[in-house]
């Protein structure tokens, strides 16, 4: 129907999708919108440069002119741009490969996850008592400014996941004693799964 047929293979839903990627020179993310990116960051840990919209939590894992190449969000032609600028230089190619594998096994590992993410609960735990206190509103605000992203983009996801830890933090707090540690319950959240290591 778009005249693509003899240069795109659309494979549809796949799973696992782990040989496609493996097999990818150049691996595209341009999503409309984004919670996290797992996608992105599984490339990354395959040494594939990755060229992805910034949205959501994708420019906090990708990093722009580094490990992969940032365009507007349904900006067709800065994609096109992309994509042709990486395929015409392999070396930039792979040495955004090479610094996107360093960065996904240092910066996103499942020990660092679970750490931040306990951090996150014990910081929710503690607020428990006081958000009781205030409205509603008055509770999103302080969480907002508490936790703020070192980056823009980041605000809303950031907001999305306090909003969560402020609903289950009651729950939490009678499910386990205060000197128990958090890390059994925070190891298995979704997201801070082992990524298998990378075939070449």
């Amino acid at each position: 129907r778009h005249g693509v047929a003899d240069a795109v293979t659309f494979l549809g839903r796949l799973a696992p999708v782990a040989p496609v990627l493996e097999r990818a020179e150049i691996v595209v993310v341009p999503s409309l919108g984004e919670g996290f990116g797992m996608v992105a960051l599984e490339a990354m840990e395959r040494g594939r440069p990755v060229v992805a919209s910034a949205v959501g939590g994708l420019p906090e894992i990708v990093e722009d002119g580094r490990t992969g190449l940032l365009v507007p969000t349904r900006g067709a032609g800065a994609l096109t741009a992309a994509l042709v600028d990486l395929a015409s230089d392999p070396a930039r190619a792979a040495a955004m490969g090479a610094a996107g594998r360093e960065r996904a096994v240092t910066a996103f590992t499942q020990t660092r996850c679970t750490d931040r993410t306990d951090a996150l609960y014990r910081a929710a735990l503690a607020e428990a008592p006081a958000r009781r206190s205030r409205s509603s509103s008055q509770a999103r605000s302080s969480a907002n400014a508490a936790c703020r992203p070192r980056t823009a983009s980041g605000i809303r996801s950031r907001a999305i996941m306090q909003e969560i830890l402020i609903g289950e933090v009651e729950i939490i707090s009678r499910l386990i004693p205060r000197s128990a540690s958090v890390r059994n319950i925070v190891a298995a959240t979704p997201g801070c799964e082992r990524m298998p290591a990378p075939i070449n």
